[in-house]
């Protein structure tokens, strides 16, 4: 989890609303308002 820590460190904290949920046997879609601060994460993911 350091990793994750490490990562993300440059990410400002920022609130989302979650409106929306589909569940599917495989797994649950979640409609995210704004999408904007999840979308600018995409630079800040690490593999583990």
């Amino acid at each position: 989890m350091n990793g994750l820590g490490k990562g993300l460190a440059g990410v400002e904290p920022f609130d989302i609303m979650i409106d929306t949920l589909e569940s599917f046997p495989t797994g649950v879609i979640a409609d995210i308002h704004p999408d904007e601060p999840i979308s600018s994460m995409s630079g800040h993911m690490v593999k583990f």
